[in-house]
């Protein structure tokens, strides 16, 4: 006669447990745990930033676009504050008054001999450029790390919905195989 356990393979019962058996189940439980964790919490990252993609899109696009208006406003006040010296010199010593007369507007009396000097030696009256400038062109705040990622993302919604469908999957799964055995009060 063939023995019952034979038959019906490995007991699934809470037969006693070799001691090696019980260490290799709680490693087991313990790293389906940690998994299961670390699932959870990433799926819920994606899903913030699949939510959020758009709102940060535009915080961003208003932080570039206040820091440029801030660098505005700081040339401004700096060319506002030099025009009132640039008044106040032309008010008070007129020498200076005759000088810019002459470079602004080219007069020179007929009498006065120019001698050539080099450029930096010469009366520098130049109005500041709105932001700052390097090779001719308007130098920009420069964007956040993940901008480009965000600004792609929120550009692309049925990108953003397949990431979800996926997370939304990697949950279920997750809750369905990642958790440890229940346990039952007798």
């Amino acid at each position: 006669m063939v023995d019952a356990t034979v038959m019906s393979g490995p007991s699934l019962s809470n037969a006693p447990r070799s001691p090696d058996d019980n260490w290799a189940h709680l490693v087991l439980a313990g790293w389906a745990s940690v998994l299961f964790w670390v699932c959870l919490f990433a799926c819920g990252g994606v899903y913030a930033l699949v939510y959020l993609a758009p709102k940060l899109a535009l915080h961003a696009d208003l932080q570039r676009t206040e820091r440029i208006n801030h660098q505005r406003l700081l040339n401004w006040q700096r060319e506002t504050a030099r025009l009132q010296r640039l008044a106040l010199a032309c008010e008070r010593d007129p020498a200076f008054a005759r000088e810019l007369a002459r470079k602004e507007f080219d007069y020179r009396p007929a009498e006065e001999e120019s001698i050539p000097v080099p450029p930096h030696l010469t009366l520098q009256i130049n109005a500041g450029s709105p932001l700052p400038v390097e090779n001719g062109e308007i130098r920009l705040p420069e964007e956040p790390w993940y901008g480009p990622f965000v600004r792609w993302l929120a550009g692309h919604p049925a990108v953003g919905n397949g990431v979800l469908w996926t997370a939304g999957l990697v949950t279920v799964l997750a809750f369905t195989f990642l958790q440890g055995p229940v346990t039952r009060a007798a």
